[in-house]
């Protein structure tokens, strides 16, 4: 991919059987992403929304991974937007919905 290429990729989890509250499970699937695709975190925060769901956001060198919970409606959509590199997450997408126990998953991707 071409230095200045945006690379943008969502995936949206439904039936989630895993507990969308357990931010530890969140940082383990963001962090198995920026593990497996060699991403540099330069910032994490983490914000909790009364009564339930969390938003998980990853500044990256390369751009950013935002996570987001529905847990009242067992959702997950997971955001990566890099520069410059492609992150194909089609190639993690077993072990993530391993984790997240399910199996109903949408994943698009397009380079800006």
């Amino acid at each position: 991919m071409e230095n200045g290429t945006v690379f943008h990729a969502a995936l949206s989890f439904r039936d989630v059987g895993a507990d969308l509250g357990d931010k530890k499970l969140l940082q383990k699937v963001a962090e198995r992403i920026v593990e497996h695709f060699r991403l540099d975190v330069v910032d994490v925060h983490w914000h909790y929304y009364s009564p339930i769901g969390i938003t998980g956001v990853y500044v990256l060198q390369q751009s950013s991974l935002t996570l987001h919970t529905w847990p009242e409606f067992n959702k997950l959509v997971i955001d990566v937007t890099t520069c410059g590199s492609e992150v194909d997450l089609e190639v993690i997408l077993p072990e993530l919905k391993a984790a997240l126990s399910t199996d109903t998953v949408q994943l698009s991707a397009e380079i800006l």
